[in-house]
């Protein structure tokens, strides 16, 4: 993978959080008091009568199962995607295959999961094509196998479902399940950031950025990362702020520079926070600010990012106090054992002077 990809943040997850305990409400059909004599008739009854009300009872399960899901009540959500799951309701089956996979409302197994993704999988659900291609990848309730991962993921991504799409681009770019192919990468792309995916958008700037797949192009490079920040993409976003701080591939304008790497470090970008902490700090693109500039190269310095905290121990050293001093020595220490050099010879010194009894005052 190249180096500008290695800027890209990963990964997906199919976990909401919170569990609720919202009983489910009654409804015209009374689902809730049905006999399990009457379910089980319907669910064999093969005439074209039942087979509508076969329809309307797996939609009506699925509904109420989607309610409860959406409100955090995956135990009761689980129960009803299994009833509607009764009547081969393809959605039902691959909302089943998520909760297995989670262990939310549900003991987690992931065998079980692969068996009902496939059940939807089988109907046609591209989503569900999608996480059973992850399975796949991962090896998780079956033997991991790359060629069935690629074979579910194209199928996902010819059925429309975007983040498989994306997946796919990154599977041609990067030659996982498919022979590496920064064209068919950049196509598939395309087809993502159309959708509205930030990933698909700052990998395509990053494609022009180096001329992968497609021409090398600064301009159209700079369009997806602005694209891509506009959209909330945060590595995109520190990225045009630093663009724009430097006047690199556009005008030069600090004080949009500060801004964009401000809205990433909002998302807890650690090196943006220290970007900020430096502007804030230095008066660059935004008035000076010592309190803030301590604020966000902390909250930098905590995300173990060495050179913040570095700065904030230069500036903790500057009160001239024993508090300061002692919390100096500390995020020094910590850079030091991160590998910082700076850090470990500023602690050195704060070492020999403190071995030495002279006043560490003198020496800030």
């Amino acid at each position: 993978m190249n180096n500008a990809d290695n800027r890209v943040g990963g990964g997906h997850a199919h976990e909401p959080k919170g569990r609720g305990s919202t009983p489910p409400t009654g409804t015209n059909i009374n689902m809730c008091i049905m006999k399990k004599e009457t379910f089980e008739s319907i669910v064999k009854d093969s005439s074209k009568t039942r087979s509508i009300q076969r329809k309307q009872f797996a939609e009506n399960f699925f509904q109420r199962g989607l309610s409860c899901f959406v409100k955090g009540n995956f135990t009761e959500a689980f129960r009803w995607f299994s009833m509607a799951s009764g009547f081969q309701l393809a959605e039902a089956e691959w909302m089943l295959g998520l909760l297995y996979i989670t262990g939310n409302g549900c003991h987690k197994d992931a065998s079980k999961a692969v068996e009902y993704l496939s059940k939807a999988a089988n109907q046609g659900v591209a989503s569900a094509m999608y996480d059973l291609s992850s399975c796949y990848y991962f090896g998780e309730g079956v033997c991991r196998n790359m060629s069935e991962f690629a074979r579910l993921l194209v199928s996902a991504a010819e059925g429309g479902y975007a983040p498989a799409a994306e997946s796919l681009g990154m599977a041609y770019r990067d030659g996982e399940g498919v022979p590496k192919d920064y064209a068919k990468a950049v196509e598939w792309f395309k087809i993502a950031a159309d959708k509205g995916l930030p990933e698909s958008m700052y990998a395509l700037s990053v494609r022009y950025e180096l001329g992968q797949g497609v021409e090398q192009d600064d301009t159209e490079s700079m369009q997806w990362l602005a694209k891509a920040a506009n959209a909330g993409h945060i590595v995109a976003q520190r990225r045009l702020g630093e663009a724009y701080h430097w006047g690199d591939g556009v005008p030069q304008d600090k004080s949009q520079g500060f801004y964009w790497c401000y809205e990433a470090a909002k998302q807890h970008d650690s090196e943006a926070c220290y970007c900020v902490g430096l502007n804030y700090l230095e008066g660059d693109g935004v008035a000076k600010n010592i309190d803030a500039a301590m604020f966000w190269l902390k909250k930098a310095a905590e995300q173990n990012y060495t050179d913040a905290q570095l700065a904030l121990a230069r500036l903790l050293l500057r009160k001239k106090t024993e508090t300061g001093y002692k919390q100096a020595k500390e995020w020094l220490s910590r850079g030091a054992a991160l590998g910082n050099s700076e850090c470990k010879h500023g602690l050195e010194l704060l070492t020999q002077i403190q071995e030495q009894g002279i006043s560490w005052f003198e020496h800030v």
